[in-house]
C-alpha cells in the first residue's frame, strides 16, 4: 500500500517564517549590539552578539529541519522541541516585561513585545502544521493520526520475514522490553508484552500475508491498563526487497491521542522514543536474518 506523502506545506511555511524572522533578529541585534543608552549597559554589546550567534544557530537548526520533511523519518521530535523553544521565549519575554523593566524606556518594552508576539504566532503556526502533518483520518479505523518509521537494512526480504514472523521474539531484540508471548498463529494471534517498567500491553494480527510481507496490528487500547495515550491504535510492518539483498522495513501506526489536542507533542514526543529503540530492534532483526537462522521459518 504506498499512502500520500504528509501535507507539509504549512509546517514547512511555518519553519521557514521562523529561520527568517530569527536571522532578521539575529541582524538586528548585531546592527544594534554598540548602540549606547540600551538598557543592559556595559554588558549590552556581549549579550546581544551572544544572542546573535545563537539565533543564527537557531536558524540553521530550522533550515536542516525543513530539508528533512519531504524525506522518510521526518524529524519530529526536534519540530516539537522548536515550538517548546519558542513558548520558552515568550514566556522570558513575559518575565522580563513583568519583573525587569523599570528602567527601561517604551521602546525597548515595544521590541520585546513585538518580538515575543511574532514568536508566539511562529510557533502557533508550527502546531497547526504539525497536527496537520501527522493527521491521516481513517474512518474504517476511527484513527486521526499517522506515524511511520522506514529503515533499509542489509538483509534479504525473505530473511528478515521469517525472524518478523516470529512474533513471540521482539523482546530478543528490543532492549526495553522485558517479555513478549504470543497465543495462536497468522490472524488472530494475540502478541502480549511487558516492558521493563513494568507496563503491559497486547497486540492482535489483523493480517497476515507472507506473499506480501506484511503484518497487520490492532492494539488492544480499550483495556484499562494499556500504558499509551492512544485509542483506538493500529499499526504493522511492511516489507519491501530494495535491490540486491536488501529490504526496506516500514514500521506504522495509525492512532487518536488522548487527549485529541495533544497530539502534535505526543507525536514529537513518541518521534524521540521511536527513532532509538525501534530502529535498534530493526536493525537487530536484520542482524539475525543475515546469520540465516532465523527462529520461524517463513511461514
Amino acid at each position: 500500500m504506498t499512502r500520500p506523502r504528509p501535507r507539509a506545506g504549512l509546517l514547512r511555511a511555518a519553519l521557514l517564517f521562523n529561520a527568517t524572522f530569527s536571522f532578521a533578529c539575529a541582524v538586528g541585534a548585531l546592527w544594534i549590539a554598540d548602540v549606547p543608552g540600551l538598557p543592559l549597559g556595559d554588558d549590552t554589546p556581549l549579550a546581544l552578539r551572544g544572542l546573535a550567534a545563537g539565533l543564527l544557530g537557531f536558524v540553521l537548526f530550522l533550515g536542516w529541519q525543513v530539508s528533512r520533511l519531504g524525506r522518510p523519518n521526518p524529524p519530529l521530535f526536534f519540530v516539537g522541541l522548536t515550538i517548546l523553544m519558542d513558548e520558552g521565549w515568550v514566556i522570558g519575554s513575559g518575565i522580563l516585561l513583568l519583573f525587569v523593566h523599570d528602567d527601561w524606556q517604551s521602546l525597548h518594552l515595544w521590541v520585546v513585545g513585538g518580538v515575543a508576539a511574532v514568536v508566539a504566532l511562529a510557533a502557533t503556526a508550527q502546531w497547526v502544521g504539525l497536527a496537520r502533518f501527522i493527521r491521516e483520518p481513517e474512518a474504517s479505523l476511527g484513527t486521526r493520526h499517522h506515524y511511520e518509521l522506514e529503515v533499509i537494512v542489509d538483509a534479504d526480504v525473505a530473511d528478515y520475514w521469517a525472524v518478523l514472523s516470529d512474533l513471540g521474539a521482539i523482546a530478543d531484540h528490543a532492549a526495553d522490553l522485558r517479555s513478549s508471548e504470543v497465543e495462536g498463529h497468522g490472524v488472530g494471534a494475540v502478541r502480549s508484552c511487558a516492558n521493563a517498567a513494568g507496563q503491559h500491553w497486547s497486540e492482535e494480527v489483523t493480517r497476515w500475508d507472507p506473499a506480501a510481507h506484511t503484518i497487520d496490528l490492532r492494539f488492544r487500547s480499550e483495556l484499562p491498563d494499556f500504558p499509551m495515550p492512544m485509542d483506538p491504535m493500529v499499526g504493522g510492518w511492511r516489507l519491501e526487497p530494495v535491490g540486491s539483498y536488501r529490504t526496506r522495513v516500514t514500521l506504522w501506526w495509525s492512532f487518536t491521542t488522548k487527549p485529541a489536542w495533544a497530539a502534535p507533542m505526543i507525536v514529537a514526543l513518541m518521534d524521540r522514543g521511536l527513532r532509538g529503540g525501534m530502529v535498534a530492534s530493526i536493525h537487530s532483526m536484520a542482524a539475525e536474518a543475515r546469520r540465516g537462522r532465523p527462529a520461524l521459518a517463513a511461514a
